[in-house]
């Protein structure tokens, strides 16, 4: 496989990025969590309203979120800029600038020492910039010229960061040297990438309609095409046996690593472009152009659907799981109270 080098923010006196390999190995813990209030009277006519809040406070036009590991952020990526809104306080903390294009995925290493964000605009800007959230400054940065990035992810000791292209590819950076080297192709584009819990396997999602799994040490792949539609979105559950996927033919599947049994176990009316677990894994949400959230207990199936008023672009848990972000087309950033 090619190897490519990136070209770096700064440089050491070794000619690598200057991108600490500190990132330790940590696993979110598996909170116990009282979900009651979501589901009870599920068979009334009048149920719970699921409390929610506007952050009308952030700049328009935000099209990525992630919560940072310790819960005191949620970094909302917009036109050039990236905010991190503190949660607790209810302001903006800090923005930075760098991009020349929106910023369209963000996400942080599992530690929390280290985020990426990535703008995709054509030929605008392609760059996937790396920051150090002590201070906030880029510390590195990857040139992907005219190969625009769809999907970021780190692995969980943060040593790489995954990629997935509208040019069909799929890239696994190291952090630490800014080198690459690709992993394979899909017949379409990449529209998805996620990391299994324990960092062997990586799965990805494209517009060829495909689920694939890929052994990192092997390079080999094995896949599912339930989907009748191109996949949107994928999320590992927490104990790494299960990945959910969404499409545009408006379903969620559950794709079972040990019985490669693939499961439909929801359908929305619009197509779905967003799910995500919930640290503990206890629940599963997804969000769709029909606009609505449902929310799943994994352990009895029951769900909840809340009404986002607009269709919804993405949706994310906080670490400790009462909260859930979510971004609409109209209705910008909402925190969801999940718990009472």
């Amino acid at each position: 496989m090619p190897v490519e080098e990136a070209v770096p923010h700064s440089k050491s006196s070794s000619g690598s990025t200057n991108l600490p390999r500190s990132i330790m190995n940590a696993r979110p813990s598996r909170l116990d969590v009282d979900y009651s209030a979501i589901f009870k009277s599920l068979d009334s006519s009048r149920r719970p309203e699921t409390p929610y809040i506007n952050l009308h406070k952030l700049p328009v036009g935000i099209k990525s979120i992630a919560f940072s590991p310790d819960g005191q952020f949620l970094a909302c990526g917009g036109a050039k800029s990236t905010c991190l809104w503190n949660l607790k306080q209810e302001r903006i903390h800090v923005e930075i600038t760098g991009h020349e294009g929106p910023v369209s995925c963000i996400v942080f290493s599992l530690d929390g020492s280290f985020m990426a964000t990535t703008a995709s605009s054509g030929l605008a800007d392609n760059t996937t910039k790396l920051w150090d959230t002590k201070t906030w400054t880029a510390i590195g940065e990857i040139k992907n010229n005219t190969d625009q990035i769809n999907s970021i992810t780190f692995s969980p000791d943060g040593k790489l960061l995954a990629s997935g292209s509208y040019e069909k590819k799929i890239r696994l950076w190291d952090t630490s040297t800014g080198k690459s080297q690709e992993l394979g192709t899909h017949t379409g584009p990449v529209s998805t990438i996620a990391f299994s819990p324990n960092g062997k396997l990586l799965a990805s999602g494209s517009w060829d309609k495909t689920v694939r799994l890929w052994d990192l040490s092997t390079g080999k792949y094995r896949e599912h095409e339930e989907h009748t539609t191109r996949v949107s979105t994928i999320a590992f559950s927490p104990d790494g046996k299960v990945i959910a996927s969404g499409s545009s033919d408006r379903t969620v599947r559950l794709w079972n690593l040990s019985t490669r049994a693939v499961q439909l176990i929801t359908e929305h009316t619009g197509a779905v472009w967003t799910v995500a677990f919930s640290t503990n894994g206890r629940l599963l949400a997804s969000g769709s152009w029909d606009n609505t959230i449902e929310i799943r207990d994994m352990a009895s199936g029951a769900s909840r659907v809340l009404d986002a008023g607009t269709g919804v672009w993405q949706i994310a848990f906080s670490p400790d799981g009462r909260t859930l972000a979510s971004i609409t087309y109209t209705q910008g950033v909402r925190l969801w109270t999940l718990t009472s």
